[in-house]
């Protein structure tokens, strides 16, 4: 199928000409890009992860602070 990136990479159909390791290449290339993206935003999302247990910490001990005041 062609999709989006491919279209922007002239990858559809190989046109005449078209060296197939080039467009193989850029097969690559598109692939790596998409990995590395999908990384970043699993990164943001550990991140975020990570902030909010913390919170969820200082919450915790703010109601044990606030149970042993009672």
């Amino acid at each position: 199928p062609v999709t989006k990136s491919s279209r922007r990479l002239n990858l559809g159909t190989p046109a005449v000409g078209k060296d197939p390791q080039e467009i193989e290449i850029a097969h690559n290339i598109l692939h790596i890009s998409s990995a590395s993206s999908q990384e970043a935003h699993m990164e943001s999302s550990t991140k975020r992860l990570e902030a909010l247990e913390a919170d969820m910490k200082t919450v915790e001990r703010r109601g044990q602070k606030l149970s042993k005041i009672k």
